[in-house]
């Protein structure tokens, strides 16, 4: 039926015995000079992403021709957000905490969100357009988004590793305070359960 889709949107003409002459721009598919006009036997099926207005007949191997039918298809694009992470991770982790950001194509669209990993409804918790996130425990974010017209994304899943950094006051490095002394000059670093990253040319 005529009407508003999302797409893309499947269109299928079954006649069978026939040809079907169309166009998909409005003109008119019994003008000879139509650049426009495609013509297909028995069956017909287009994938269309944008909207449409739909003008066809049928004629048989007799060259007897019905009449033209017109439909008309407004197809919109689907709703899209983008996830960005906004911090930079250390071995695909993130360190003591992490930004996320959900975008949406359009401002008006609504995302729907959870933060335990639940499976997000319409009455969980949304943003309009933008939803901005910080987290500093591991997370598992999902989502989707509903346009203004009423059509729904697919659900997607963003994960979230971080991990906290390492309390090292406790740590006791007896190195000799910078002095004058006479070589060799010795010192051990004693510091379990670490790694000690040194240089010995001031960088």
């Amino acid at each position: 039926e005529p009407g508003l889709y999302m797409a893309p949107l499947q269109l299928g003409v079954q006649a069978n015995g026939t040809q079907i002459v169309y166009t998909l721009d409005g003109s008119d598919p019994k003008q000879a000079s139509n650049d426009s006009i495609n013509v297909v036997s028995n069956a017909l099926q287009l994938s269309l992403t944008d909207s449409v207005i739909f003008r066809y007949f049928v004629e048989s191997d007799q060259g007897v021709r019905s009449g033209v039918e017109t439909l008309q298809y407004t197809v919109v694009p689907p709703p899209e957000v983008n996830v960005q992470f906004l911090d930079d991770t250390v071995d695909d982790v993130y360190v003591e905490k992490s930004r996320v950001r959900l975008l949406a194509s359009e401002t008006d669209t609504i995302i729907y969100y959870t933060t335990d990993g639940s499976k997000p409804n319409k009455n969980s918790s949304f943003k309009l357009g933008l939803a901005n996130f910080h987290f500093t425990d591991d997370t598992t974010l999902r989502y989707f988004a509903e346009s203004s017209a009423g059509f729904s994304s697919d659900l997607s899943t963003a994960t979230v590793d971080i991990v906290e950094l390492e309390d090292l006051s406790s740590i006791s490095l007896n190195v000799p305070s910078s002095d004058l002394y006479m070589a060799p000059l010795s010192f051990d670093i004693a510091a379990n359960g670490v790694e000690i990253i040194y240089t010995l040319d001031g960088s």
